[in-house]
């Protein structure tokens, strides 16, 4: 039974994860795109306490990190831009993170 297990542990392994279609459908960009923000706050602020939500967390992190680099820095007015985008999440949260983030 432990030799079963264990195949069945390498093939799954083994198996090809399958990969969105492009980059815009990535988990971690519809999460900006598409999602309400309050989504996106909560992945950031949640790491959780396995692999794949700390996994989760550290994507969109680089994802905030990465967009707000390529605009030149939204941080203003003594806030960071995940500070600003709190602000504007909780004023609008149906909103997508990334509709918020163009108004900065």
């Amino acid at each position: 039974m432990k030799h079963a297990i264990a195949v069945a542990a390498v093939i799954a392994l083994g198996a090809p994860i399958p990969a969105p279609a492009s980059y815009s459908e990535h988990e971690g960009v519809t999460l900006f795109t598409e999602r309400p923000c309050t989504e996106a706050i909560a992945v950031i602020d949640d790491p959780g306490k396995d692999i794949p939500s700390l996994a989760r967390m550290g994507a969109a992190w680089g994802w905030l990190l990465g967009y707000d680099t390529a605009r030149g820095g939204l941080h203003s007015e003594g806030k960071t831009t995940l500070q600003r985008l709190r602000i504007a999440c909780a004023a609008e949260p149906t909103a997508t993170a990334l509709e918020i983030l163009e108004r900065f």
